[in-house]
């Protein structure tokens, strides 16, 4: 990856720019707080992460207050297979790289785990559950089966 690649934010693609003081995102562009294109992956993972922590927290918190859920925790993860978890303990990890994923796709994962703190399983109430809230859910999970291993190519 080099200055000007494309890399999508939130389903759209953003040209990455190097150079700048502070990373931030641009309605088009990705800027990035280093000059050196080998340091670029590290600098993106850094701004991606710093923008998931607080865009994922206001997705969460949104959903939960939707659903009437509450959960204990929510972290950032960088699992290899999973774009969120759900404890037991009812705390919540989403993958820093759903940052990448058109919104709506981003929010079925969202619901997903939520759900989690109901039906902590994958039974035919937890889907209906999804479905009450996500209604066209398998389209969504297809999607991202489908098109989300392009986010881990950096």
């Amino acid at each position: 990856m080099a200055d000007g690649a494309a890399v999508d934010w939130l389903g759209e693609p953003h040209a990455v720019r190097l150079g700048y003081l502070r990373g931030e995102v641009t309605a088009d562009e990705l800027r990035l707080a280093t000059a050196d294109p080998a340091a670029l992956p590290q600098a993106l993972e850094k701004l991606m992460r710093r923008e998931a922590r607080a865009f994922l927290a206001e997705r969460l918190a949104l959903w939960a207050g939707r659903l009437g859920l509450q959960y204990s925790a929510f972290k950032l993860t960088s699992a290899g297979t999973r774009w969120g978890s759900c404890t037991s303990a009812g705390a919540i990890r989403l993958h820093w790289r759903l940052m990448q994923a058109p919104l709506p796709v981003l929010d079925y994962v969202v619901i997903h785990e939520l759900c989690h703190l109901v039906e902590l399983n994958h039974s035919a109430r937890f889907w209906a559950l999804v479905a009450s809230v996500c209604p066209d859910w398998k389209h969504k999970r297809d999607w991202l089966k489908c098109e989300g291993g392009r986010y881990f190519a950096w």
